[in-house]
């Protein structure tokens, strides 16, 4: 009796933990891994998404790897040579990381799931594509906007920037907002320019980079819409000297530093200075689009969310990347402020807006993106431009050589480059 009774409590004993190591096993989280580079100020967005995500998503665990831009690149790559890379990264230039095989084609899970591909910027998505696959999904877009100080336009008189404003009103009203000593030494200036965004100008004058943008044979600066477009601008710089000159900028302090303490009345820059500018007292500032000239133009590009082809955990992976890059994570990145959503829906649109410092001027980035021109597809366009090119328009801005000299044989070598590396 006695050894009867104790085999049914063994037996219920061993078939109890027989049916709760069944349990435990059959809700064991996969763990994937995500990585994003950035200071640690700018990981809060990434540490709620994975949070929202794991509370709809028990089953699967979301480990974030950060590291400074400095050496994310490097340990992303020391790790992709070990076959072990991130099953979801954060990358830029993503069909250079895609012609390497580096990269998961998600086509795919795309076709088989209802991912509202649609909602994002079209122009802006091609950029995360190769060979017509798409590769990834963009996080925001770098959206330029006219910042203006307020009291300094008042002072002057200045009606404040909108839609009307093409080059000529822009000119007529940088002469009565630019300052000088009695020496004749300017004091204050009325726009400033970052050196990096003279292209846009060309843009703006129905102008050319390059003959096509994703498959560029020749760069087209030598043609007239384009140099009208730097004559212009050099003019603001030597002749009327209502901006600095971009090549000497480094010496009188950053362009949003310039703005922020009142010594230029107009910034191009993006969002990501709405916060710094907002915790200004001093400063009373508006947002206006960029002005134009036979178009509005703005620019396109930006990083985003990618799949690694030898992820082990691909089906979860994609499940994180829909939440990640659908409307809940662009809505929580949107929130922040600091970038225009890549995706707009009625959703992120309403997260971005209701910032400050009103819905109006917030919609104006929307509508901006909505101009945006990318960069040349092609292998090392950002060395072309940022080394060479960006280098080269200094001898404009110093008036050491003509508009047409520079913007010449600056075409004859970027066609040269071009040729070289081909396209992905």
């Amino acid at each position: 009796m006695k050894r009867t009774i104790f085999l049914t409590v063994f037996l219920t004993i061993f078939l109890t933990a027989f049916l709760l190591m069944g349990t435990v096993a059959s809700f064991s989280a996969t763990t994937i891994r995500y990585s994003v580079w950035g200071a640690p100020t700018e990981l809060p967005p990434y540490h709620e998404i994975i949070k929202e995500f794991e509370a709809e998503n028990p089953d699967i665990k979301v480990e974030l790897i950060s590291a400074p831009w400095s050496s994310y690149f490097d340990k992303i790559q020391t790790m992709m040579a070990a076959n072990d890379a991130p099953d979801v990264m954060f990358l830029h230039t993503i069909p250079s990381w895609a012609a390497k095989g580096v990269l998961q084609d998600l086509s795919a899970f795309i076709h088989d799931s209802d991912f509202p591909v649609e909602a994002y910027n079209q122009e802006l998505l091609s950029t995360f594509s190769y060979k017509g696959k798409i590769y990834g999904f963009p996080r925001d877009n770098d959206t330029s906007v006219l910042f203006y100080n307020k009291d300094l336009f008042d002072e002057a008189g200045v009606a404040y920037p909108d839609y009307s404003w093409d080059w000529d009103k822009l000119l007529d009203a940088s002469l009565k907002l630019t300052k000088r000593d009695s020496k004749g030494r300017t004091i204050q200036y009325a726009l400033v320019l970052e050196r990096n965004k003279w292209h846009l100008w060309i843009y703006m004058n129905g102008g050319k980079l390059v003959d096509d943008l994703d498959n560029p044979t020749k760069c087209l600066l030598y043609e007239r819409k384009a140099v009208e477009a730097i004559e212009f601008l050099r003019d603001l710089v030597l002749e009327y000297k209502v901006i600095p000159s971009p090549a000497g900028l480094a010496q009188l302090g950053s362009s949003a530093e310039l703005f922020a303490t009142g010594r230029v009345a107009m910034v191009m820059s993006n969002a990501a200075q709405i916060a710094s500018f907002l915790t200004n007292e001093n400063l009373h500032f508006g947002i206006a689009p960029l002005p134009y000239r036979t178009k509005r133009v703005n620019g396109l590009g930006g990083a985003g969310f990618v799949m690694y082809s030898k992820s082990k955990h691909k089906e979860e992976a994609w499940k994180f990347m829909q939440f990640l890059c659908g409307p809940k994570g662009q809505s929580i990145f949107a929130k922040s402020g600091d970038a225009v959503p890549a995706m707009n829906t009625t959703e992120t649109a309403k997260a971005f807006a209701s910032n400050p410092p009103s819905e109006y001027e917030r919609r104006i980035f929307f509508t901006e993106t909505s101009f945006g021109i990318k960069v040349p597809q092609i292998p090392g366009w950002y060395d072309i431009f940022s080394n060479y090119m960006v280098r080269e328009m200094d001898y404009v801005w110093t008036g050491q050589k003509s508009v047409v000299d520079v913007l010449g044989y600056m075409s004859e070598e970027v066609t040269k480059r071009i040729q070289e590396v081909g396209t992905w």
